[in-house]
């Protein structure tokens, strides 16, 4: 037990200022939920469960929602409110959507397909020949023969991934006026 002091004593009231707190927030970019927490300023973080997201593989978390600056969760400290943004790779690509040919002349046709998330390139077959590489989805087939059916293949292509595969076909013919 403690004695009172027989004299007058003067105590001082002390506190820390909530300024000190910030909070820290991972969006999953369409993954499952990753609760904020709550740190000091110049604390550092420890790395969270993973989050998961159906069909895709998760890469880490980033500075910032374009994905440029990885946070690294051994040096990065915290220095006021903060969000880190998840990076998804998909599993694998889907198959491209609505390959349509359009424009047709007498030695061209214009094709164009659903773009597919994570494509870089897509190739492009006709009757079995590879034709090209394109960076978009779509492409001016040339050199076509009148009266000739054509059938085309377009796979999107990511290197290390699965490969899917679209066929369509057309019949190009050309009546006379």
């Amino acid at each position: 037990t403690t004695k009172m002091p027989a004299k007058d004593i003067v105590l001082y009231a002390g506190w820390n200022s909530n300024d000190s707190a910030t909070t820290v927030i991972f969006d999953t970019q369409g993954g499952s939920f990753v609760a904020p927490i709550s740190v000091n300023i110049g604390d550092k973080i420890k790395k969270p469960t993973d989050p998961t997201k159906s069909g895709y593989v998760f890469l880490g978390w980033y500075k910032e929602a374009n994905h440029e600056t990885k946070f690294d969760f051994t040096t990065e400290e915290i220095n006021g409110n903060t969000t880190v943004f998840a990076l998804w790779k998909p599993l694998i690509l889907t198959s491209p959507t609505s390959i349509v040919a359009s424009s047709i002349t007498d030695s061209t046709a214009e094709i164009s397909w659903g773009a597919v998330n994570g494509a870089k390139a897509y190739y492009i077959y006709a009757n079995g020949n590879f034709v090209a590489a394109t960076g978009s989805n779509h492409y001016l087939l040339e050199g076509l023969e009148s009266s000739t059916e054509y059938t085309i293949i377009c796979l999107p292509q990511k290197s290390g991934w699965k490969n899917r595969r679209l066929q369509a076909s057309f019949s190009h013919r050309i009546f006379p006026f």
